[in-house]
């Protein structure tokens, strides 16, 4: 009996050793790269473009399996798009005129997700989370360049200020990814992250448009 209870003994001080090197508050950064999209009625032949997402990210984590994320991040974002503006000529004919468009966004937002791991072995664990996020606009240009340079010169334009964009906007965040623990205690990570709207972007054309983007992230938190 005395020997069972040691051994019991030893594995629950091994059990509360391990926790502690993963337990607690840990602040750190994450960097990003992938794709972003925008979707909506008012877009015409929408395509993605590069999206870039860095900042600061934070863990508090309850036990080595349950956690919570916060992060604060500045992410460039936006889409490209090609369409065709029918127009009356001089002679009251219709034209039509074909243009490539592109939108850029520069947002900060502030993810809160929870955190669930599963330990492979003791430095290796995979991850989940997902939870709301808020963005915040802090740039929106527009740029249309028509085929016809005529038509161009006199319709195009270039980095044009867009107003039609909401201050501020929710999406939800989800991904999965792979973490380790090093000897001193900090915790390096890839992950597969997805942003999705949920309330609209702003309106092109009078219809709502809505902003999602997927990044392939790296990053560390002590």
């Amino acid at each position: 009996m005395k020997t069972t209870g040691f051994i019991t003994g030893f594995l629950l001080l091994c059990s509360v050793l391990l926790h502690a090197q993963v337990q607690g508050f840990h602040i750190g950064g994450r960097l990003g790269l992938g794709e972003s999209m925008m979707t909506g009625s008012g877009l015409q032949n929408a395509k993605p473009r590069l999206a870039l997402s860095g900042g600061i990210a934070t863990n508090y984590q309850f036990n080595k399996w349950l956690g919570v994320n916060a992060d604060f991040l500045l992410s460039s974002l936006g889409a490209r798009a090609s369409g065709t503006t029918r127009d009356k000529s001089i002679i009251g004919t219709d034209d039509y005129y074909s243009y490539n468009e592109r939108y850029n966004l520069v947002n900060a937002e502030v993810p809160v997700t929870a955190q669930i791991n599963i330990w492979l072995n003791e430095d290796l664990f995979l991850k989940g989370y997902a939870g709301p996020a808020v963005n915040f606009n802090l740039m929106a240009t527009q740029t249309r360049q028509y085929d016809n340079d005529t038509y161009n010169n006199e319709h195009g334009y270039i980095n044009s200020r867009w107003d039609q964009v909401n201050n501020i906007y929710w999406s939800g965040v989800y991904g999965v990814g792979l973490g380790a623990l090093s000897k001193d205690d900090r915790i390096f990570f890839i992950d597969l992250r997805l942003n999705k709207g949920i309330t609209p972007l702003g309106t092109i054309s009078g219809y709502n448009t809505y902003l999602n983007y997927y990044c392939l992230s790296a990053g560390y938190v002590f």
